[in-house]
């Protein structure tokens, strides 16, 4: 499995924080940060780890974008 570059990870940690940490749960924007960290997440996985299980591969992504938000407020 390849690592995510720095671009890649800001770019899914920014769109992870959009909709995990949204103060409105039902706030269209959060739901399309949400639909469009999947959409990256799978292009993704399909591209750097198709032999990786793709729950395995989010998992291992929310807590790399975790710990990057954590470094980058």
């Amino acid at each position: 499995m390849e690592p995510l570059s720095r671009e890649q990870l800001e770019e899914l940690a920014v769109l992870y924080d959009r909709f995990a940490h949204g103060l409105d749960p039902f706030d269209p924007g959060s739901e399309l940060a949400e639909k469009q960290f999947y959409n990256l997440l799978e292009h993704f996985h399909s591209t750097l780890a198709p032999r990786t299980r793709f729950d395995e591969f989010r998992r291992e992504a929310v807590r790399v974008c975790k710990a990057f938000l954590r470094r980058n407020p």
